[in-house]
C-alpha cells in the first residue's frame, strides 16, 4: 500500500488550478525562495554569484501538465562556483522544479503504468489537494 498526495489539475470545464496555458505566474520577487538556491551556492560552494542578475520565473507547460520554476539570466555574466566558472547568456535558464499537476484519472493512468490501482482518495473542498491510496494490482 502507497500513499502519495498530489496537487490536482481540475478539470477544464471547472477552470484551472492556478493558471492558464503559457501564462507566467507571478512572484519574481527578490526574496523568492528559489533565489535564495543561489545564495547557498554561493555560501556553502564558494561562489561568486550576484542574485540581482537574475529573477525568478514560473510558468504553465499544457503539454506535459506542469509547472516550470526557473531562475533566469537577467544579462551576460560569468559566475564561478566551486573555483569553476560558469558563463551564462543573457535570458539562459537554470530549471530548479517540475510540479506536475493530474487529474484523477491521468493520476489513476500513471498508478496503472506502475501495476498500481488507486483504492481511496481523500481531497479538500475545492478539489486542489488530493492523497491517494495505491494499491497492488491483483
Amino acid at each position: 500500500m502507497l500513499h502519495l498526495p498530489q496537487y490536482t489539475r481540475r478539470a477544464p470545464e471547472r477552470g484551472r488550478v492556478a493558471v492558464l496555458a503559457g501564462r507566467v505566474i507571478p512572484d519574481a520577487s527578490a526574496g523568492s525562495p528559489r533565489l535564495n538556491l543561489l545564495v547557498r551556492i554561493d555560501r556553502e560552494l564558494g561562489g561568486d554569484i550576484d542574485v540581482s542578475r537574475f529573477r525568478h520565473r514560473a510558468w504553465f507547460d499544457e503539454e506535459h501538465s506542469r509547472i516550470v520554476m526557473e531562475l533566469v539570466s537577467t544579462c551576460a555574466q560569468m559566475v564561478t562556483i566551486d573555483h569553476r566558472r560558469y558563463r551564462f547568456a543573457e535570458g539562459e535558464v537554470i530549471t530548479t522544479e517540475y510540479s506536475h499537476k493530474y487529474t484523477r484519472e491521468s493520476f489513476a493512468k500513471l498508478g496503472a503504468a506502475a501495476d498500481l490501482a488507486v483504492a481511496q482518495v481523500w481531497m479538500d473542498g475545492r478539489e486542489w489537494f488530493s492523497v491517494q491510496r495505491l494499491v497492488a494490482r491483483r
